[in-house]
């Protein structure tokens, strides 16, 4: 088995995997600094 290729599929899993969590953890929290900001607007 070749050692690049294998270095590669798991780069690209790797990649796949942040790509798919990223926008849950903005979601998270940009949430989270809106919930901080409106208690501090109350």
């Amino acid at each position: 088995m070749n050692d690049t290729h294998m270095i590669g599929l798991y780069a690209t899993f790797l990649f796949m995997i942040i790509l798919a969590l990223m926008p849950y953890v903005v979601i998270k929290y940009m949430k989270k600094r809106g919930r901080d900001s409106e208690v501090k607007k109350d």
